[in-house]
Protein backbone atom coordinates (compact mmCIF):
# COMPACT_ATOMS: atom_id res chain seq x y z
CA UNK A 1 0.00 0.00 0.00
CA UNK A 2 1.26 3.46 -0.57
CA UNK A 3 0.98 4.75 2.92
CA UNK A 4 3.39 1.66 3.85
CA UNK A 5 6.05 3.15 1.29
CA UNK A 6 5.07 6.83 2.72
CA UNK A 7 5.49 5.52 6.13
CA UNK A 8 9.16 3.92 5.58
CA UNK A 9 10.21 6.51 2.98
CA UNK A 10 10.03 9.79 6.05
CA UNK A 11 11.49 7.36 8.93
CA UNK A 12 14.31 6.20 6.77
CA UNK A 13 17.80 6.68 8.73
CA UNK A 14 19.04 8.19 5.28
CA UNK A 15 16.19 10.61 4.17
CA UNK A 16 18.65 13.71 5.02
CA UNK A 17 20.86 12.20 1.62
CA UNK A 18 17.33 11.58 -0.41
CA UNK A 19 16.39 14.98 0.41
CA UNK A 20 19.25 16.24 -0.99
CA UNK A 21 19.29 14.51 -4.10
CA UNK A 22 15.32 14.47 -4.74
CA UNK A 23 14.44 17.48 -2.50
CA UNK A 24 11.79 17.76 0.09
CA UNK A 25 9.24 17.67 -1.78
CA UNK A 26 8.72 14.02 -1.94
CA UNK A 27 8.57 14.13 1.18
CA UNK A 28 6.18 16.50 2.32
CA UNK A 29 3.57 14.82 -0.01
CA UNK A 30 4.67 11.55 1.88
CA UNK A 31 3.97 13.40 5.76
CA UNK A 32 0.68 14.75 4.85
CA UNK A 33 -0.32 11.46 3.26
CA UNK A 34 0.28 9.72 6.60
CA UNK A 35 -0.90 12.45 8.94
CA UNK A 36 -4.58 12.54 6.87
CA UNK A 37 -4.74 9.20 6.14
CA UNK A 38 -6.73 7.01 8.87
CA UNK A 39 -8.47 3.68 8.64
CA UNK A 40 -12.04 4.92 9.61
CA UNK A 41 -12.18 6.51 5.96
CA UNK A 42 -11.62 3.54 4.02
CA UNK A 43 -14.87 2.50 3.76
CA UNK A 44 -15.21 6.21 2.24
CA UNK A 45 -12.49 6.24 -0.14
CA UNK A 46 -13.71 2.78 -1.77
CA UNK A 47 -17.44 4.16 -2.15
CA UNK A 48 -15.67 7.32 -3.37
CA UNK A 49 -13.10 5.29 -5.84
CA UNK A 50 -16.66 3.45 -7.05
CA UNK A 51 -18.36 6.68 -7.77
CA UNK A 52 -15.42 7.84 -9.60
CA UNK A 53 -15.16 5.03 -12.12
CA UNK A 54 -19.12 4.91 -12.15
CA UNK A 55 -19.26 8.54 -13.49
CA UNK A 56 -16.26 7.47 -15.98
CA UNK A 57 -18.21 4.71 -17.41
CA UNK A 58 -21.24 6.80 -18.38
CA UNK A 59 -19.62 9.44 -19.51
CA UNK A 60 -18.06 7.24 -21.68
CA UNK A 61 -21.21 5.57 -22.68
CA UNK A 62 -22.90 9.31 -23.18
CA UNK A 63 -19.82 10.24 -25.76
CA UNK A 64 -20.09 7.09 -27.63
CA UNK A 65 -24.01 7.05 -28.10
CA UNK A 66 -23.12 11.35 -29.21
CA UNK A 67 -20.96 9.30 -31.59
CA UNK A 68 -23.02 7.06 -33.56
Amino acid sequence: MTSDYYRVLITTPIRLQLEEKWGTQLFSLAENAIHSYSDEVLPLLQQENMLISEYASLVASAQMKHLH
